[in-house]
């Protein structure tokens, strides 16, 4: 039996579990209305949307400083689109606003408008002919609190030997960590949160060397994330374009002296692919990414 307070609990998470997904609706139905009303089909932008999207974007640049403020964002896109409203236009412009600056530059909403018209293709591809029935078998899944779960879609999922945990990264810009118990038909269960920015993560893949997690996120950066505290332990910027995916392969232990050595691949949105390395410190300084 629940107690009042319990109750009052539950319907606070179950509202704000509500909000959340309300407002990933509203964002992703104005990043889609933009696409369409610039001339292109469905969520799929091609050149020639692109080429729209960015005269109105320099139209509404006043300054010429590159970037668009809150106001010049809706007053630019409400010239070419009227029937999508203020309230959701700032609330896509927090979407897109990546580094919480208050401004959005090019790369930021290019990016951001690519990755939506992405992601709602591949959800129709899988949704097609896809019949989903009720399993009534098998492991018990997650369980937890609803304000557990990650808040957007998960992108990434692997497993870490050590401890049996697993690490989920989101488009929620965090990394969950879960662990596995067999003894109880197999239930995960929530660990820990790490907070890693705010940023979408995209893609992510385990480092073999030094068994870290390195993360590909939208605000063009990758990170490492050292899985004893769930620590940032490096960061490389220099990524030209938005990542849509990663990998990682051991360079070899002790390839440096004192160093183990890991090498990733990031694949971006023009079509190139980016190679760095990823050094561990094993004398407890931080990872170097580059």
């Amino acid at each position: 039996v629940m107690g009042a307070d319990e109750v009052e609990g539950a319907d606070r998470t179950s509202a704000s579990a509500a909000q959340a997904v309300r407002e990933r609706v509203e964002a992703v139905r104005a990043s889609v209305d933009i696409a369409q009303a610039l001339g292109s089909d469905d969520s799929v932008i091609d050149l020639k949307t692109f080429q729209k999207l960015k005269a109105a974007f320099d139209e509404a640049d006043a300054d010429g400083g590159g970037d668009l403020c809150v106001d010049e964002f809706v007053h630019a896109f409400q010239m070419v689109i009227p029937e999508v409203d203020e309230a959701r236009l700032r609330h896509l412009f927090t979407r897109i606003d990546a580094n919480a600056d208050n401004t959005v530059d090019w790369d930021e909403f290019s990016s951001f408008i690519l990755l939506e018209g992405i992601a709602e293709e591949k959800a129709r591809e899988a949704m097609d002919g896809t019949e989903y029935v009720l399993c009534e078998d098998g492991p018990k899944g997650v369980v937890g609190a609803p304000v557990d779960k990650h808040k957007d879609m998960c992108t990434a999922v692997m497993r870490f030997q050590k401890g049996d945990s697993y690490a989920t990264a989101s488009r929620d810009g965090t990394i969950r960590v879960w662990a596995h118990d067999d003894s109880k038909g197999g239930i995960m269960t929530h660990r820990k949160t790490a907070k890693t920015g705010g940023a979408y993560i995209v893609d992510a893949a385990q480092l073999p060397a030094s068994q870290r997690m390195l993360i590909a996120c939208a605000d063009r950066k990758v990170k490492v994330y050292d899985p004893k505290g769930w620590v940032c332990v490096g960061t490389y910027g220099g990524l030209p374009d938005a990542p849509l995916c990663a990998t990682a392969w051991e360079g070899g232990v002790r390839i440096v002296n004192n160093q183990d050595c890991d090498y990733f691949a990031v694949g971006d949105d023009k079509g190139a692919v980016t190679v760095g390395r990823v050094i561990d410190m094993t004398d407890g300084e931080a990872a170097a990414a580059g």
